[in-house]
């Protein structure tokens, strides 16, 4: 049971739940193969010979960076929930300091949808909810697009 779940209140229920796109590890998987072309590199090139050992602990250092980068990622991607109920919009994410936004459904007006040439095509995107004491982002979020549709929509089911 998450987040969401233990702070449902009397007759709110879940309507639309999503969660962070795989494209959120692009760049730590990105740092990974810099380390193994840095490794590679190192022990084909005649010119780095004399400095093998160093090159390849440089190397191993990009990937061992990288990994522990995929595993906070993973962890806050486990974390991490964007909820729509009847009667708001939830989102948390991170492990060790969690950001946690809710926001009434007549509130929905200070949420932004932006998505990039990567997220149109692979189908994410970031919520950028603004308030009085500033915005917070939340990144990588799957199927944008579909989750401002629901929130539009239960949006004028309030107002009605």
């Amino acid at each position: 049971m998450g987040y969401t779940e233990k702070n449902l209140t009397d007759g709110e229920r879940i309507v639309y739940r999503t969660k962070k796109h795989w494209f959120a590890y692009a760049k730590a998987m990105l740092l990974f193969f810099v380390g193994v072309a840095v490794c590679a590199f190192a022990l084909c090139s005649e010119a780095v010979r004399p400095f093998l050992g160093t090159a390849l602990y440089c190397g191993y250092a990009v990937m061992i960076a990288s990994f522990l980068w995929f595993v906070a990622i993973w962890l806050d991607v486990q974390m991490s929930e964007f909820v729509l109920t009847n009667k708001r919009v939830i989102m948390k994410s991170g492990l060790v300091h969690p950001r946690i936004t809710e926001m009434q459904l007549n509130c929905s007006g200070a949420l932004r949808y932006v998505d990039g040439l990567f997220g149109n095509v692979l189908g994410f995107g970031t919520i950028v909810v603004s308030a009085q004491g500033g915005s917070s982002a939340y990144d990588y979020v799957t199927d944008i697009e579909r989750f401002q549709q629901e929130v539009n929509k239960l949006s004028k089911n309030d107002k009605k």
